[in-house]
């Protein structure tokens, strides 16, 4: 008897209960393969257990035609649909979800509806609490919903909304903006208790059609909302329409928030507001709050982090006013504190302003304080900052690192390279530059006056002992927290050619490392090769890595990788860790997205041909200022990778050969690729951000716009807040 056949008989023999108890550890995509096995597990699959939660969020090899097969045999059981950010889908597919009356959740982010098709969907399900969709123009939406009694029967139930508001943005001179003040969904909804908006991530700077400002006429239809969100975009229709929802909610007398998620600039215009200040004073039960991008004290008299006892997850990134005192005080208050963003939060380390002087001294005491009391937390994020050995001298601590190793239960990490120098050279001098509010340092040379003294190179000793390894800065770390999941070194004051502020825009590209960052080599950061269950790494802007040998070793034993993002290392100007790159990338067994940002980074076939050696791979960004890529290699390449649904190539190549490379790749592939998305285009072309508008928002946000994204939405809202 063969093999398969023994094997056969042993699976035929297990009892359905057991077979559904197996089938269960199975994702859904991997389900439609199980139908095809036998007639017993076409049917098994079916169980109601199985498919009441059906999950195909960015699942690439889903089709139309695969989704309306799956779901028909199974649409009196499904309750819960996810369907976020399959772009490529077409409307028809809505017609059998149309057939699963049962529904209770609905999540379609990104997906090809109209008003009026996603009207007519509603109103078939009418069990419906949990509905999250992507719209281009709201005022369609709200005609469509005039017409159709279903669909407003529906809203009444509904208990959480997601409204995707995709890019309306228009590039031509003669636009001109346009404020319309409209009904809205809220008119209908009765029950709704949680409201989230996203917005276009990306500051194209073109100019939106028009800005709708809601009208809410009868306010008791807001009287449950308690959770309150908006993406961090920068997209003005997205703003103004949360913004305008807000302070219509602020109004009730006694709503209290849960979650109020609130990136923004400024808080002037709010605090004008006595609604809203009255509301932000009931704080007591609040558990997640982002009042990121705002320059306020900590706490102030409308944040009045002082009573938030209930506080899970904060969000105060970009604030030059949070001290040291604003840390004990966080501190004091807050002992549930599960994650926290800190970044560009130059003045952490400083003590309080006192009246009548302008000097401040060092201060760690704020951090440690943070690190003692709040034993819950997973997640923080410090980039951005100089912490150096110097600021901890009196702490009783070599480095932020070893300030940091307190808690051992780290899941996400986010640090400049500065603060793992330990270091005290005395030929070294440093000199402090306030710009800002932030302190820059820079290296200069007692021999040779202000000329800025170059760093030698030197090469790593990779044979060293696990113990030698771990002897460093990072390594006190890396020893005291063995469950780091994610892991951004962001040099301070990096800043990518494609980010938040200025959108896609390469002329934007800035770093200024200051002496510490400079001195920390491959021997220093090596050590990260030990954290086993590391899934996401971010290497930006770290001037003292060049050869890149450390990389072979970081991506040969962390086996669970799967997101990696390599950015400016050494020269800014030149590619001195290629050999290294290439030796490490056929270790990456588990690879999704690679995103690669380097200038001089040769693009031949001896690099397509390495990075075809990693066959998990699903999306992939390049960067390089001053290279050109080889036109075969990118298609064999291409065809080579059947996984590969994302490309962006930005190059030095001509638009010419970057129109014919997109135009054939897409006539080649897209019928096997549905989902396949690409932009091949000139890195310095003036036109480049109009091109990027076209990416689906999801690779947009994810991969082309970089930044660090440890703490950025507060844990297990994962891309999305309808994610938990």
């Amino acid at each position: 008897m063969s093999t398969s056949e023994t094997d056969s008989s042993w699976v035929e023999k297990l009892s359905d209960d057991v077979l559904l108890s197996i089938l269960k550890y199975l994702d859904h995509a991997d389900l439609i393969e199980v139908r095809k096995v036998s007639l017993r597990f076409n049917a098994i699959s079916k169980d109601r257990e199985l498919v009441r939660q059906i999950l195909f969020p960015c699942c690439y090899k889903l089709t139309s035609q695969l989704l309306h097969k799956y779901l028909q045999p199974v649409t009196q059981h499904v309750e819960f649909l996810d369907l976020n950010h399959c772009y490529w889908l077409s409307s028809k597919c809505f017609d059998v979800i149309g057939q699963c009356t049962g529904l209770v959740t609905l999540k379609i982010l990104h997906c090809k509806i109209t008003p009026r098709r996603l009207c007519e969907l509603l109103a078939l399900l009418n069990k419906l609490q949990t509905v999250a969709f992507s719209i281009k123009d709201m005022r369609d939406l709200h005609t469509a919903l005039t017409e159709c009694a279903g669909a407003q029967k529906t809203l009444e139930g509904l208990r959480n909304v997601t409204i995707h508001f995709r890019n309306q943005v228009e590039y031509s001179d003669t636009m001109s903006m346009h404020f319309v003040a409209r009904p809205s969904i809220f008119e209908y909804c009765r029950a709704l208790e949680e409201f989230h908006v996203l917005g276009f991530p990306s500051n194209s700077k073109g100019i939106p059609q028009y800005i709708l400002q809601p009208k809410v006429n009868d306010l008791e239809n807001l009287k449950h909302i308690h959770c309150l969100s908006i993406s961090d975009a920068i997209d003005p229709v997205a703003r103004m329409f949360f913004f305008a929802t807000l302070l219509e909610v602020c109004k009730l007398p006694e709503v209290r928030f849960h979650t109020l998620l609130q990136p923004m600039a400024t808080l002037e215009h709010l605090q004008t507001k006595p609604q809203f200040v009255e509301t932000l004073h009931r704080i007591e039960q609040l558990k997640l709050l982002d009042i990121s991008q705002t320059v306020q004290a900590v706490p102030n008299e409308v944040f009045q982090l002082n009573r938030a006892v209930s506080l899970q997850y904060l969000n105060v990134a970009d604030n030059s006013k949070v001290d040291s005192r604003s840390l004990h005080v966080i501190a004091d208050t807050c002992p549930r504190l599960v994650s926290i963003n800190l970044r560009h939060c130059h003045n952490i380390m400083l003590s309080p302003v006192k009246d009548g002087e302008e000097l401040r001294t060092v201060d760690a005491s704020g951090l440690q304080s943070l690190l003692l009391n709040c034993s819950e937390l997973r997640h923080i994020n410090v980039s951005g900052i100089h912490i150096h050995a110097e600021d901890l001298a009196d702490s009783g601590f070599s480095s932020i690192c070893h300030l940091l190793a307190i808690n051992p239960n780290w899941q996400s990490l986010a640090l400049s390279p500065c603060c793992l120098c330990a270091r005290k050279v005395e030929e070294i001098l440093t000199t402090t530059k306030t710009t800002g509010g932030k302190r820059v340092l820079v290296m200069y040379s007692q021999d040779q006056g202000n000329k800025r003294r170059r760093i030698g190179v030197q090469a790593p000793d990779l044979n060293m002992t696990p113990e030698q390894e771990l002897g460093n800065e990072l390594g006190k770390l890396v020893s005291a927290c063995p469950d780091v999941q994610h892991f951004e070194l962001i040099g301070a004051g990096f800043r990518s050619a494609c980010n938040k502020r200025f959108g896609v825009r390469p002329s934007t590209f800035n770093y200024l490392n200051c002496a510490y960052s400079s001195a920390v080599r491959e021997q220093e950061i090596l050590c990260i090769r030990h954290w086993k269950k590391l899934q996401h790494l971010q290497l930006s802007g770290i001037p003292g890595i060049h050869g890149g040998q450390c990389l072979t070793a970081i991506i040969r034993d962390c086996h669970q990788l799967q997101h990696l993002v390599i950015s400016h290392l050494g020269l800014t100007a030149h590619c001195q860790y290629r050999a290294g790159l290439l030796n490490a990338l056929p270790h990456a067994k588990d690879l999704r997205d690679l995103r690669l940002e380097q200038s001089g980074l040769h693009l031949n076939q001896v690099f397509w041909a390495t990075l075809g050696k990693i066959k998990t791979l699903e999306r992939l960004c390049i960067l390089n200022k001053g290279g050109n890529f080889e036109y075969d290699a990118v298609l064999r390449y291409v065809r080579n990778v059947p996984s590969l649904v994302v490309l962006q190539l930005f190059t030095s190549d001509p638009l010419n050969a970057c129109s014919s490379m997109q135009t054939h790749l897409a006539q080649t592939h897209l019928q096997k690729r549905p989902a396949l998305s690409l932009c091949i285009f000139p890195l310095e072309h003036y036109e480049l951000h109009k091109a990027t508008s076209s990416i689906p928002d999801i690779h947009l946000e994810e991969l082309t716009i970089l930044g660090s994204s440890v703490c950025q939405r507060p844990p297990g809202w994962d891309r999305t807040p309808v994610f938990r």
